[in-house]
């Protein structure tokens, strides 16, 4: 099995259709039925870079991946498609560990985007915990959150109550947008 990842040949990852099967439903599902990946040589994979795709391949046969800065959120995302749970649920607790009030809004969002519930339960109890830190870092964030009506929550609405000014910087700050 070649794996080629977004159209360039040179990048071909060499890999056994029954270890990837027994690896992931989502391989189980594409060489185990009548699809065309079933009967070609080579699998296309556009939407994985290649550096992620080989470092998923070589989990699969080693059980090791290196989760950094760098690969976290694209080895989730192609982990989540892939249905490669170990390596989700592994950059979930990396996320986890690198919440800050800076990220922690967008590792909601991004945890939310890919299903990952223990993730956007740490990241919203980091935000609960840490409201005024995170309001004043990710103001336009929250701007944003308040525009598109994303946050009614009962939870963050008695945040706001309890910051009131941030609450009027923020209605404010819509005003002026407009």
């Amino acid at each position: 099995l070649h794996c080629e990842s977004n159209g360039n040949e040179e990048n071909v990852i060499k890999a056994h259709r029954v270890i990837l099967s027994a690896s992931s439903s989502y391989f189980e599902a594409m060489f185990g039925n009548d699809f065309n990946e079933n009967k070609n040589k080579i699998v296309k994979f556009h939407s994985i870079s290649y550096n992620i795709l080989k470092a998923l391949v070589s989990f699969i046969y080693t059980g090791k991946i290196e989760i950094n800065q760098v690969n976290v959120q694209e080895l989730l995302a192609a982990a989540d498609m892939l249905q490669l749970n170990e390596v989700v649920e592994g950059c979930s607790m990396y996320l986890c560990r690198e919440l800050h009030a800076s990220n922690a809004l967008g590792i909601l969002r991004f945890a939310e985007a890919h299903s990952c519930k223990e993730l956007a339960d740490s990241a919203n109890s980091f935000i609960n915990s840490h409201f005024p830190e995170v309001a004043e870092q990710e103001l336009d964030v929250f701007s944003d959150l308040i525009w598109e009506g994303v946050l009614t929550n009962a939870q963050y609405l008695e945040h706001f109550s309890k910051n009131y000014i941030f609450l009027f910087h923020c209605q404010e700050t819509l005003i002026q947008s407009m």
